[in-house]
């Protein structure tokens, strides 16, 4: 029972000392239009978020990106 808690404590801790280290846990998400084109990437970290955008002529050709 004590390793179990101090496992659970140790959990948040751990992953503090990894971000604080730059070596954060991120998430992606991809975000698609009506026409089933890629409209927005977003990347999460724990110390940052960047998101990125696309933006289609009307042939469907990425014609800019556009960053935060």
């Amino acid at each position: 029972m004590r390793f179990a808690i101090l496992f659970l404590i140790g959990i948040p801790v751990f992953s503090i000392f990894l971000s604080s280290c730059g070596i954060g846990f991120f998430e992606s998400r991809y975000v698609y239009d009506n026409q089933n084109r890629l409209e927005r990437e977003e990347y999460k970290s724990v110390s940052e978020h960047k998101e990125l955008r696309f933006i289609y002529d009307n042939n469907g050709n990425i014609i800019e990106v556009r960053t935060n």
